[in-house]
């Protein structure tokens, strides 16, 4: 069990794999407390970058979650803050993951104000990954 979640959430996970429903079931235990927990959505990108993540839902369902954590979760609703923009930037990282790109883009594309570096990043992945003629 990993110390940071709900005990009942936790209990049913499997430290070395996370599946679709672990990630359903942790977003499930949030909302019941009304918010999910910086550690949480720590605990997520650890286990992204680890590898450590399994079936095909689970991107969507993740990143919403933390996505929403940014969002709604921390004041003021709506906006990205500078000390949360930086939080989000460390766990991107350098060499940024499909589950880090997702989260960035939309937290960009959904909070009404976010810092402009934060939007340079997610542009900055973006041409990195299209295809210029």
């Amino acid at each position: 069990m990993h110390a940071l979640f709900d005990g009942a959430v936790m209990d049913h996970i499997d430290p070395r794999a996370i599946s679709t429903r672990d990630v359903a079931n942790i977003r499930r235990s949030a909302q019941a407390r009304g918010l999910m927990s910086r550690e949480e959505a720590e605990f997520l990108f650890t286990m992204d970058r680890a590898g450590q993540v399994g079936g095909p839902d689970w991107l969507p369902v993740a990143v919403k979650a933390v996505a929403d954590h940014l969002i709604w979760d921390t004041r003021p609703t709506g906006h990205l803050m500078e000390t949360d923009a930086d939080w989000l930037i460390g766990m991107v990282g350098d060499c940024p993951t499909a589950f880090g790109r997702a989260v960035a883009f939309a937290v960009v594309q959904e909070a009404e104000s976010v810092p402009p570096r934060l939007s340079e990043l997610v542009m900055r992945a973006a041409v990195g990954r299209c295809l210029l003629v």
